[in-house]
C-alpha cells in the first residue's frame, strides 16, 4: 500500500462525508492485510463443544418428549451428558424443563366475576 494514513483518511472523508477512522486503525488494518491476506477475524481458538452432537441432540429430544417433567440433573445423569451442554442442547431444541404447579385454583364463579369486572371497566372508560 503506497498511500500513507493521512491520504487514506482524506480519501475516506471525501468519499463518505463522515469522520474517518483513526490513523492507528488504518495502519492496523493494513498490517493485518499484509500479514494474513485478509482483514477478517481469525477463527476462534479453544476447546470445541464435543457434547453438542446430532446423536446427543436426538437423545435429549427423546428424553424430554417422553417425560417433559424430568429435571436437567436427572436427564444429565441418565444420558451421561454434563449439565451445561444438556442445557445448551435444550435451548437449541427450544425445550423447557418445567414442573407443573397449581398456583391458584379456578373456582366455579371465576368466569362470571371476570366478565363483571371487564364490563365495569368498559363502562368506566366509556363514561370518561
Amino acid at each position: 500500500m503506497s498511500e500513507n494514513g493521512e491520504q487514506v483518511r482524506t480519501a475516506w472523508q471525501e468519499a463518505f462525508h463522515s469522520p474517518p477512522p483513526s490513523r492507528q486503525t488504518i495502519y492496523w488494518i493494513r498490517n493485518k492485510f499484509d500479514s494474513t491476506g485478509s482483514v477478517s477475524k481469525a477463527p476462534k481458538s479453544g476447546r470445541s463443544k464435543t457434547s453438542v452432537t446430532e446423536r446427543n441432540e436426538m437423545l435429549v429430544a427423546m428424553a424430554f418428549v417422553n417425560c417433559p417433567k424430568k429435571s436437567t440433573q436427572r436427564a444429565s445423569l441418565e444420558l451421561s451428558i454434563p449439565r451445561t451442554p444438556l442445557q445448551r442442547l435444550m435451548h437449541k431444541l427450544k425445550l423447557r424443563h418445567f414442573r407443573a404447579r397449581l398456583v391458584h385454583g379456578v373456582l366455579e364463579g371465576d368466569p362470571d366475576r371476570r366478565l363483571q369486572s371487564c364490563e365495569l371497566m368498559r363502562d368506566q372508560i366509556a363514561n370518561e
